[in-house]
């Protein structure tokens, strides 16, 4: 029998305390069963069973109140974030998959108040869309960003969507509109982040990688 490592048991103390706060909370007994049956099933495992542990330096100073993970298709892959700033995509920019956490504290905890905030009001009843405003980077291609969808899971094993793209406009049904930009910016950086995540240095620096995109 292997030992846990330290960074391993983390993880499973806030699965265990995102199961706990789901029942104490006053969820029916159905929605903790299904808190239990998703942590022993793997459904809200991001990572491989093949040893990977996240890296212990991504220690989030702000909590997550009232959600348990973000699921995000945007840059031809999906990429799920925790509550702890653990994250896999399914693609990265040299084309495979890659598991990784954030390292800025700063950035965590805007991504954290944001969400926190967006969740706490009543959502629109009509969908707030703007222009998708891409910017171009020095090579004059699109900087890549949040140019899909986004949904939050609540505690209570309900979702709520966040953004959605609709052709050349991005929408949103966060009441705030000052609040929903500021999500979107810290969303476009966690894009950038789950890219490089395995590939620093973009399409063609992996070993016998021939996907991904620069």
């Amino acid at each position: 029998m292997h030992p846990i490592s330290k960074k391993s048991f983390s993880y499973l103390l806030s699965s265990l305390s995102l199961i706990l706060g789901t029942c104490l909370a006053g969820a029916s007994l159905s929605a903790c069963i299904e808190a239990d049956h998703e942590l022993n099933s793997g459904e809200n495992q991001n990572y491989p069973s093949s040893g990977f542990d996240p890296d212990e330096n991504a220690t989030p100073d702000s909590l997550a109140e009232g959600w348990s993970q973000l699921i995000m298709i945007a840059n031809y892959a999906k990429t799920t974030l925790d509550s702890m700033a653990h994250f896999n995509t399914s693609r990265n920019a040299c084309g495979k998959d890659a598991y990784g956490a954030i390292q800025s504290s700063e950035l965590w905890n805007q991504m954290v108040e944001y969400i926190n905030a967006a969740i706490q009001a009543q959502p629109r009843s009509e969908a707030y869309c703007t222009p998708n405003s891409q910017e171009l980077d020095a090579n004059g291609y699109y900087k890549k960003s949040m140019d899909g969808n986004v949904e939050i899971k609540l505690a209570d094993g309900s979702k709520r969507q966040l953004f959605e793209t609709r052709g050349s406009d991005i929408c949103t049904l966060i009441q705030d509109p000052a609040l929903a930009k500021g999500l979107l910016s810290v969303l476009n950086q966690l894009v950038l982040i789950a890219d490089k995540e395995d590939c620093p240095h973009g399409w063609g620096s992996a070993l016998g990688s021939n996907h991904g995109r620069s």
